[in-house]
Parts: C-alpha cells; structure tokens; sequence
C-alpha cells in the first residue's frame, strides 16, 4: 500500500462495555454512532484527517504509519460513519502492537472535531472512555479539544490533572541544511538493544514499559546517535510513532558544541528524502529550544497540548 504524506504549508484492555461512571457530567445519549475504523476503512479516515489539518497532525503521523506498516496496531474510533463528526485513538491492538503495555497501561488519548458539542460527545460515552479507570494522558491535542478534555476531566473532581502547551515546529524539504559532525564524534547507527535502557532514562516523560518503547521506535522509525571517540552514546533523536521528531538529547558534559543542531538538522534529512515534512512539539516555555529550532529553520504553525488526568495521586509520568 503506497501512502503519500501530505506536504500541507499553514497557509486485551479496551474501555468497551465499562461501567457508566458516576461522573458530574451527563453522558452521551445520542443517537450517532460510535464506529471502530476497519483496516480497510482507514483511507478514508486518512483522507478526512489531512482536511483538518494542522489540528489533526497527531492523528495524520500515527494513521500515516499504521497505512506504510511501520508502526501496527493503532485503533480509531468515530461518531458516525462515512460521514465523520468526531474521531478518536482508542486502545492498541495488542495482538499487533509492538509495545502494547506502553501504550494499555494508561488511557492514550488524541481526538478531534471540528465541532465541539460532537467531540463532548464522543468524549461522555463509556464505551469510548472510562474517566474514572486507568490514568488518561492526552497527547498533541489541539487548544479546542484539550479545552474541552479540561473541562471534563474537572468534572470528574480528579485532583491530579496538569496540561503543558507545546509549539506544533515544522520545516519542509530543502529548509534545514545538514550540519557537520563536529570534531571527534561520528555518526552511527543506534543498536537498540543496547543504548534503549540509557535513552529512556533520560527522557523525562519516561513512564511504565517505556524501555520496550524506544526499542521498537529505533526498529521501526528514523533516529539519528552521534557518538564520541570512546564509543559512548552522546547525542541523540528519534522519530516518534505519529512522525514527529522526539526524545532529543545531548550528553550534559558536551552540550555547547552544535551537537543538538546537528542531530535535528540531520534527522531532517531522513525525512526529506521521503519528501516529509519534520515536525517537532517544543514545550512553549522551552525558550532555548524553540530558539534553536527556529534558528535551524523551523517555524511554528500551531499550538499542541498535552493533559494527564488520574484519579489517584500516582504520577501518570516521571515529570508528571
């Protein structure tokens, strides 16, 4: 199956069939139904998601690399069928996933509408979502929906919530030149097996499982490892599962070399030679990092949220 990536310039754990929650907002009794995507049917969705873009980016990577095989597994769910009014990320398949504890231990959740009383919609039915079970955490959705996530993880009277705003960053084809290596380290490729365990401690949004996870991103997704003259992992980045550049990290004692620029620019490189855009969701206050980003040639086209929910004190991350 041949799947072309949109060059858009700005300009065995589901929640089915969970008891209906004692929440503070009335659930959903509408009569559109809830849908889950077929394989076959995933086209469609693909093309329906390109159409909201650039608030659908999330859902565009991840359905953009369930189509090209590289990443299996992903669920979807819609209010109605041809004709969508909400769509949602449901649990993984975890007879196909390759990490499906990473993904099933918590609520991994992204949705969109264009209509916010839909999209409350889909987000009050049971059998799309238990707001009282496992922790939720909501990845790189759009200001409109994470307001409306907000609003209904409130309702709950969960205490443990935090929403983060991130820069949706994106460079295209032939913005970002590759930058030299610097002297006495070498690019490599990155033995999985052998550098996952160092990788996910230094990730910071590290949570349960996350170990099997950058495993099978550095398997099935672009990365780029520069190492130093002893052989040592120092710099690093990954291509995440919905096609956004991830996890980028350069080694305390050689930052200020232009190692971090040199990954991000030569990442890039892999996603050009595909004719991909490179996107990146640089938290707002990180103004170092959107700097550095801008100044390799990416701009902001919009803003993403991310928000984690729990019922319990237990932090849905290691940062939160």
């Amino acid at each position: 199956l041949h799947v072309r990536f949109e060059l858009v310039s700005f300009c065995k754990h589901t929640d089915t069939g969970c008891v209906t929650p004692a929440t503070h907002f009335k659930m959903s009794n509408s009569s559109l139904e809830l849908h889950k995507v077929t394989e076959e049917e995933l086209p469609l969705l693909f093309e329906y998601i390109t159409s909201h873009l650039p608030n659908t980016y999330k859902l565009h990577g991840a359905i953009y690399h369930e189509l090209k095989g590289s990443w299996p597994g992903s669920t979807f769910y819609t209010l109605g069928w041809p004709e969508i009014r909400a769509v949602g990320e449901a649990d993984v398949d975890e007879s196909k996933s390759k990490c499906p504890n990473f993904f099933n231990h918590v609520r991994h959740l992204n949705v969109f509408s264009p209509n916010m009383a839909d999209l409350e919609d889909l987000l009050t039915r049971p059998d799309f979502i238990d707001w009282l079970g496992r922790p939720i955490l909501a990845q790189a959705n759009c200001y409109k929906s994470a307001d409306v996530l907000e609003k209904l993880s409130h309702a709950t009277g969960a205490t443990n919530h935090k929403r983060v705003r991130t820069r949706l960053m994106v460079a295209y084809p032939g913005d970002i030149e590759p930058r030299p290596v610097p002297e006495g380290f070498e690019v490599r490729p990155i033995d999985p097996h052998k550098y996952a365990e160092y990788i996910t401690l230094t990730w910071p949004h590290r949570r349960k499982f996350t170990e099997s996870y950058i495993t099978a991103l550095i398997q099935s997704c672009h990365s780029v490892g520069i190492f130093d003259r002893e052989g040592n992992l120092v710099a690093f980045e990954l291509e995440n599962e919905y096609a956004f550049s991830a996890l980028l990290h350069v080694r305390e004692d050689v930052r200020g070399l232009g190692l971090a620029t040199c990954v991000v620019s030569l990442l890039a490189q892999k996603f050009f030679k595909e004719n991909r855009p490179i996107f990146a969701a640089v938290i707002d206050i990180n103004k170092p990092a959107v700097g550095m980003h801008e100044k390799l040639g990416f701009k902001t086209i919009s803003y993403l949220d991310w928000y984690t929910h729990s019922m319990s004190s237990e932090k849905v991350m290691a940062s939160y």
